[in-house]
């Protein structure tokens, strides 16, 4: 991204355009969302509009009603239990840049994306004060548009962060909006199903978020055809239909594996005789729960996929299906276990693989197919969405985010690694032969 600066026109703390009613002033936490660690999840929308100046105003006041459906996302975190759903608001923050949003996306600086954050990505305030979302609306010069959002991971997964942003575009629009946008939130089903516990173990201390120099992060597109061919070499007889999402991250997986491989010593590959890779699975699905997609909360699991160091030349086939089997074991039988008096135990069980530090540990966040790129206020939909701001942290390296590309069914790949590795990466043929290292949007 062109170097340009972002001027902050206002900021001020936004409140629902009416309270919340008595009944809905308490919200209890899940008991998933006990163990979230306590930062923000980002998301930066970049939408193309002739003429955006005009339309702040209307903005801010559909954002303020859409709070009222939202109360937990304008309260403050009472404890790892609850939310007081107090109408204290959300940071509402205005901001303008001098250039056009067309140059500006030619060349995209990941650490620039922060100036189109209203806040850092982990709070630091005590937590009765922390506000729980916060919105950026940044104009530019041409009139093009950038809403970048905050939310609590305490309170909200990307699936929900979808249901609120369709529902501020659905309350922007007015009466043209139908379907999902218009589905009420629910915020209870998903803390009766699994209520939350009083344990000493289960605290609600904000994590410290510093930056790790000695990791990169890089995005790498995998078109269409790619991913069919990925598709048609990975399938086998235990997995004879993966899915995009199976195909590209195994194949990060088995890459990066490699690059570990060349860059580090015999010793240390010794030292870590198994690798794993988790992916960040949706218990919003007929198979697992009976929880619709407009129940709102931080409602997932993580599958956990292993291979030996020496399984690690096998071919992109095996390690599809050991990501398959890996989410197939996420079943009902599996998340009914975290509904009854030993949730804590299986929650520490599963837990325990994340002990193994972080080399060869690899973790799949995606967010394909939950409609992101389909939010639209009215000037059709997002040119771009980013996942990801600013410099990456020790506890996101070997992290890889999916994200869907907008008009078709490629993906862009949001790929951490120590530097070394991400140089390795980036000169494997093999890997290239698949994957386009991208620097702007991929069109």
């Amino acid at each position: 991204m062109r170097s340009i600066e972002v001027h902050l026109n206002s900021k001020e703390i936004l409140k629902p355009s009416s309270p919340t009613p008595p009944h809905l002033k308490s919200h209890k936490l899940n008991f998933f969302e006990q163990f979230v660690p306590a930062y923000y999840i980002e998301v930066i929308l970049f939408y193309n509009v002739n003429d955006g100046h005009r339309e702040l105003s209307r903005l801010k006041q559909s954002l303020s009603r859409t709070l009222t459906e939202f109360p937990p996302l304008a309260g403050r975190l009472k404890d790892n239990v609850s939310v007081d759903c107090n109408d204290e608001g959300i940071l509402y923050v205005e901001a303008r840049v001098d250039g056009t949003l067309q140059d500006s996306l030619k060349e995209i600086d990941v650490k620039f994306l922060e100036q189109f954050l209203p806040c850092k990505k982990a709070p630091t305030e005590r937590i009765t004060e922390v506000v729980q979302a916060a919105i950026q609306i940044t104009v530019f010069q041409c009139g093009g548009k950038v809403i970048g959002g905050c939310f609590s991971h305490k309170i909200v997964d990307t699936a929900s962060i979808v249901c609120f942003l369709k529902t501020w575009a659905a309350n922007f629009r007015g009466n043209d909006s139908v379907g999902d946008e218009r589905i009420p939130p629910n915020f209870t089903t998903a803390s009766s199903m699994f209520p939350p516990m009083n344990h000493i173990l289960l605290r609600s201390d904000f994590i410290e978020w510093v930056t790790d120099e000695t990791c990169i992060v890089k995005r790498f597109v995998f078109d269409a055809s790619a991913i069919k061919a990925l598709k048609a070499k990975a399938a086998s007889e235990l997995v004879p239909h993966p899915t995009r999402v199976q195909v590209v991250s195994a194949f990060i997986w088995k890459h990066a594996l490699a690059a570990f491989d060349s860059v580090n010593s015999s010793s240390k590959k010794e030292e870590k005789q198994t690798s794993f890779i988790t992916h960040t699975i949706d218990l919003r699905k007929p198979n697992l729960t009976p929880l619709s997609k407009s129940c709102i909360g931080s409602i997932t699991l993580a599958s956990v996929a292993s291979c030996s160091w020496d399984e690690r030349e096998k071919d992109i086939g095996a390690y599809v299906s050991k990501v398959n089997e890996a989410i197939l074991k996420i079943n009902e039988e599996h998340v009914n276990k975290f509904r009854g008096e030993n949730a804590l135990t299986t929650m520490i069980e599963g837990a325990i693989v994340f002990l193994y530090g972080r080399d060869g540990f690899y973790m799949c966040s995606s967010w394909c197919n939950l409609g992101l790129n389909d939010v639209d206020f009215g000037w059709g939909k997002p040119v771009w969405v980013s996942p990801w701001s600013g410099m990456p942290s020790p506890n996101q390296r070997n992290f890889i985010y999916l994200i869907d590309i907008k008009g078709g069914d490629a993906i862009e790949a949001w790929v951490v690694l120590e530097k070394e590795e991400m140089t390795a990466l980036e000169s494997d043929q093999e890997f290239l032969a698949i994957a386009i290292p991208v620097s702007g949007i991929y069109a």
